[in-house]
Order: C-alpha cells, then sequence, then structure tokens
C-alpha cells in the first residue's frame, strides 16, 4: 500500500509538472505569434511612411471619382490628384480607431517582357495608401485594414482598390504628427494637409503609431513605434 501511494504521489508530481509546462508552451507559443504579427504590421506601415510624397501632378480623367478628401467640388467626371497626407482622428464606442490616408512612392510591380508601351503605363510606384479600423458588431470584432489604390492610371480603373485585413483583434488605432516651426517640436492629434493654415503644408517629420490588441485572453496589450519621414515639413 506504501509503494501504491508513492507511485501515485510521483505520477500526480509528474502530470502536475507537464501540465504546467505545456500550458507555459502554449502561452510562449501565443505571445511569440502576437509579437510577429505587429513587428510585420509595423514594417509594413514603415516601409511606406517612409516613401511619402506630396505633390500635386496634372489634372486626369477619373471614370468613378468616389469621394475623396481632395477632390473638393469638382466635376463628377474629373478630379484634380493633389498630393495628401491625411490622418483623421475617430472615435468607435469610446475607441480610438484613427484612419491615416497618404500618397507613397513603395508599389512593387512586375512587367512582363513583350507587353507594348500602352499597357506598362498602366501601372507604376505611385499609390494611395489608407490604414483604418473595420468594426464587425456581430463578431465583436474590430479588423485593422489597408487599402491600396493605384495613382496615375490610364484610364483610371473602375474601382476604388483592393483592401484587406491585417489584424483582426484591435482595439485601438492610435496615430500623432510631429514637425518643427522655428525650431520648436510639435505634436498634432490630426494632419490634414488640405486644411490649411491649421495643418501645415507637406508631410509631417515623424508619426507615432499606437496599436492596441487583444491576446488570446483577452487581455489588451499596447505597441508604440515612431517612424522617420524623409519628405516631412520643417519650417525656420
Amino acid at each position: 500500500m506504501v509503494s501504491f501511494a508513492i507511485v501515485a504521489i510521483v505520477l500526480s508530481f509528474v502530470f502536475s509538472t507537464y501540465s504546467s509546462s505545456l500550458s507555459t508552451k502554449e502561452y510562449v507559443e501565443s505571445r511569440d505569434e502576437l509579437y510577429h504579427n505587429i513587428r510585420s504590421v509595423f514594417y509594413r506601415m514603415t516601409m511606406e511612411l517612409n516613401s511619402a510624397y506630396f505633390t500635386s501632378p496634372p489634372k486626369m480623367r477619373v471614370i468613378d471619382a468616389h469621394q475623396r478628401p481632395w477632390q473638393g467640388t469638382e466635376n463628377a467626371g474629373t478630379a484634380t490628384s493633389q498630393g495628401i497626407f491625411y490622418g483623421e482622428k475617430i472615435q468607435e464606442n469610446d475607441r480610438d480607431i484613427n484612419r491615416l490616408l497618404f500618397f507613397n512612392l513603395s508599389h512593387f510591380f512586375f512587367i512582363p517582357l513583350g507587353l507594348n508601351q500602352e499597357v506598362e503605363q498602366l501601372e507604376s510606384e505611385n499609390t494611395e495608401v489608407e490604414y483604418f479600423g473595420r468594426v464587425d458588431y456581430e463578431k465583436d470584432i474590430t479588423y485593422l485594414i489597408r487599402r491600396e489604390d493605384l495613382l496615375f492610371h490610364w484610364p483610371a480603373p473602375a474601382n476604388k482598390g483592393a483592401s484587406y485585413a491585417l489584424l483582426d483583434n484591435l482595439r485601438t488605432l492610435g496615430f500623432r504628427y510631429y514637425y518643427q516651426e522655428q525650431g520648436v517640436g510639435k505634436w498634432l492629434d490630426e494632419w490634414k494637409s488640405t486644411d490649411r493654415p491649421k495643418t501645415p503644408a507637406g508631410l509631417p517629420l515623424a508619426v507615432e503609431i499606437t496599436l492596441t490588441v487583444l491576446d488570446r485572453e483577452k487581455r489588451e496589450v499596447q505597441f508604440t513605434t515612431l517612424v522617420d519621414i524623409p519628405r516631412g515639413f520643417y519650417r525656420k
């Protein structure tokens, strides 16, 4: 009887140790997956913000003139694609789910050999990128959405670009914008290059990005990074 009791104690100890090790393994793997996803999102945002630009290209024909901040009140058939950097502060269910839209030069495209010049001109590195949150109230899930639409098409395609979810566990999405004026650094919660003189013309010097997401245990985890914009605004 004593030997059976000793064996039972040993087996209980082994099972407890194994169960604890398994739980730790699952926790570490879930944490690693979470950090990997955030690193991927920050890398994508950083790459695109690094190549953000601000310019005023010539007037172009637009077939599907869906409303955009820089179109103003122009006729539905045409739009002037001016450079834009548009960061808007938005709240959803008392949470910051901000929006950022800008032009950049990070679009990668491949032209197979043999295509004629007319086809080759349909695509370039110029692109319009937007980051925003989309709430699914039925599933109680907030997605981080990235949308991309090519610029300088000729003729313009009748669509609004492609969008897809980068994260499905978003809680908050925040942006802050840094610039310098007369040697003094300043932060803005919104940056609307179309709203002057409230917002300086052009691009900020840097953008602070804050993401709050839910882990597997439904606990909030916050991540923050600062992205430099080489073509950013500086006024002496």
